[in-house]
């Protein structure tokens, strides 16, 4: 993807986190931007999704990367920071390719995975993205 097609989904991104902050702000008070960020990202993530794509069963929450250096926080600790090696490094390549290429790629080559990397990849996205929409001045 282009960076020009880049910039254009993290204005999706943006334009979409600050229509629900909106929303949200208005109905229940102030609202975690990690929550906005996940919601938005969620929602991205099913427009992207062929209907006929198997569906997943979690919810995009937000979790810690998982990574292969640092140990868990305790705070954060999820099922993420137990899976394999080889999971994690296949899963940071899919993580690193939204954030590079656009989700809807990262999307299309998660077809072929396990529904167990599949998970994964949406249980954690929404921090990446988080992270670089901060990194981006976005948030």
């Amino acid at each position: 993807m282009e960076t020009a097609a880049i910039e254009a989904e993290i204005a999706e991104l943006s334009r979409r986190i600050e229509e629900k902050r909106k929303v949200l702000e208005s109905s229940h008070g102030i609202v975690e931007e990690r929550e906005l960020v996940a919601s938005a990202v969620k929602e991205k993530i099913a427009e992207l999704t062929p209907s006929g794509a198997p569906a997943t069963t979690s919810a995009v929450q937000p979790t810690s990367l998982p990574t292969t250096n640092l140990p868990a926080s305790p705070q954060r600790a999820s099922y993420l920071d137990t899976i394999g090696p080889g999971a994690i490094e296949r899963l940071n390549v899919l993580l690193q390719m939204a954030v590079d290429h656009g989700l809807k790629k990262a999307l299309k080559a998660l077809e072929t995975e396990e529904p167990f990397l599949v998970d994964a990849f949406h249980d954690a996205i929404a921090d990446r993205y988080y992270e670089e929409l901060k990194r981006h001045g976005v948030l």
